[in-house]
Parts: structure tokens; sequence; C-alpha cells
């Protein structure tokens, strides 16, 4: 990695993990200056399949309207419905694939609520 100060090579002094990722220190070898990095995982493209055969982006935001709109006058907290999409959003990162059918994704739902 280049130093953000002279642009030269710099080396790892101290690497740890955290919450979302590896907490690294860095000296540059050139100018001595130290910095912090943080480093996590990109995240994985993930796609949906219509049921009329198109594929989009999956887009957290689309899902929790629906959820919204599925629970409205239910009582549901809306924090809940949040994490509800949110481990959906994981489950789908972890099994890695590159599309999801949206009758899947649906299913997936229903087992949150």
């Amino acid at each position: 990695m280049e130093c953000p100060y002279c642009g030269k090579d710099t080396r790892v002094i101290d690497s740890r993990p955290i919450h979302e990722g590896i907490r690294r220190r860095r000296q540059c070898l050139a100018c001595e200056h130290r910095f912090t990095t943080h480093e996590r995982l990109a995240p994985v493209e993930l796609k949906v399949q219509k049921s009329n055969g198109e594929v989009e982006d999956f887009q957290p935001d689309k899902l929790q309207r629906t959820v919204h709109r599925v629970t409205r006058g239910d009582g549901v907290p809306e924090e809940l419905l949040r994490r509800a999409v949110r481990r959906i959003e994981l489950q789908l990162q972890d099994w890695g694939r590159p599309a999801i059918e949206s009758r899947e994704l649906a299913m997936l739902l229903l087992d949150q609520l």
C-alpha cells in the first residue's frame, strides 16, 4: 500500500481483527509516517430474477418497502422489520449465489416474519 503522505511503499506493523474486518497499523518505509487502515470484504453483488425472467439488482430498500406494505396495520415495530431485511441480505451474501429467484426471496421474507 502507498503512503498517503509521500506515496512510497509501506509495511504493516500490527493487524487486529475488528467487528467488520481487519484494522492495520502501517508505517511508511521512506518518510516513516504511521497511519491506520481498515479492511473489510466487499459485498457480493446480489441479483433478483423476477418471474417474467428479468434480472435486477437486489435492493434492500425496495424489500424494506415491501415488508412495510405487507405488515401495515399489524403493529410490527419498524426496527424489527429493518433487522429482518438485514438478516435476509446477509443470508443471500452467505449463499454466494449470483442471483435468487423472486419467489425464493418471498419465502425468505415469510420465514423472517
